[in-house]
């Protein structure tokens, strides 16, 4: 009989480290797969409720108050949208403010703003449209762009 450890203990000693360190990085993966896409839905979530303030915003500051807080176009028939026109800034920066709590980088988001009937006067619709290049933090994939919309109708 030998006195140190049998053939097959000596043969299974280190499968338990291998066991352990093959499921931890397994663990792992999911761990910060989660926390990715969780990350993901927070800064949909961002860009949707940007959005809606986007809308909100051109719809009080309609063609019914003073020149000077007006947003959006006041003369037209077709479709108006723009991503950078004066009239339409002010909808813009108000939607920057709101994706700024978003938790991934926001410099390089656009931001579209319709006026769907043509002019900013009620009853005409609004539509603004968010558009974030998402850069993951932990980059399992390529880059997944978060796209957001709102929809509303001037009342004033």
């Amino acid at each position: 009989m030998s006195t140190g450890m049998s053939r097959k203990n000596r043969s299974s000693r280190g499968a338990t480290m291998v066991e352990f360190v093959l499921t931890i990085l397994v663990v792992l993966f999911v761990f910060f797969l989660l926390i990715e896409c969780c990350l993901w839905i927070y800064c949909y979530n961002v860009m949707a409720d940007a959005a809606k303030a986007g809308v909100r915003y051109a719809i009080v500051h309609g063609s019914g108050v003073s020149s000077g807080s007006q947003s959006g176009p006041t003369s037209g028939t077709a479709e108006y949208c723009s991503d950078s026109d004066s009239s339409v800034q002010p909808v813009i920066d108000e939607v920057k403010k709101w994706a700024s709590f978003s938790a991934y980088d926001t410099t390089g988001m656009t931001v579209n703003v319709c006026y769907l009937d043509g002019n900013n006067e009620a009853p005409n619709r609004v539509r603004v449209t968010v558009l974030n290049p998402v850069v993951p933090i932990f980059s399992f994939w390529g880059t997944a762009p978060v796209k957001a919309a709102a929809q509303g109708r001037i009342v004033n």
